[in-house]
């Protein structure tokens, strides 16, 4: 039976950042379980927007499959014109740019630059603190 309440939908985008986020240790526990639960629903998209270099799309995609995650929907990484630049700065571009609804982060392990460069845009309220969340005790959902 066909739900006509969905056949109209846009899938929820969400990207997470890498380190500090997907990469980095136990702290890193309950976002990997996040990005695996949110990568099972038909409704979103679930990517990655880094910082990391223009080179790594190959071994970062390798180590995400290499902690048991399913490849990214889509993948965003630094291009050389934003190299010189605070990371948060592409990526507010890339949020605005591809429409992304969520954004998960860790701001650059709290670095006070990329704070301000998140809180001063107008894309704050799409962004979400991983040290918020991995604090946190989630029962394990794999």
């Amino acid at each position: 039976m066909k739900n006509e309440q969905f056949e109209t939908y846009s899938k929820i985008k969400i990207s997470f950042d890498l380190d500090g986020v997907l990469y980095g240790g136990k702290d890193t526990k309950n976002t990997r379980a996040l990005y695996k639960i949110l990568h099972r629903d038909q409704f979103t998209e679930v990517g990655i927007l880094t910082g990391h270099s223009h080179d790594s799309e190959k071994w970062d995609i390798e180590t995400i499959l290499s902690y048991g995650l399913p490849a990214p929907d889509f993948y965003f990484r630094r291009t050389p014109e934003y190299m010189d630049r605070n990371r948060a700065v592409y990526k507010s571009m890339i949020i605005k740019r591809e429409n992304i609804d969520l954004h998960i982060d860790d701001y650059d392990y709290d670095y006070s630059e990329t704070i301000k460069i998140f809180n001063n845009s107008d894309i704050e309220q799409k962004i979400l603190r991983a040290k918020a969340f991995n604090n946190k005790d989630l029962p394990n959902n794999e």
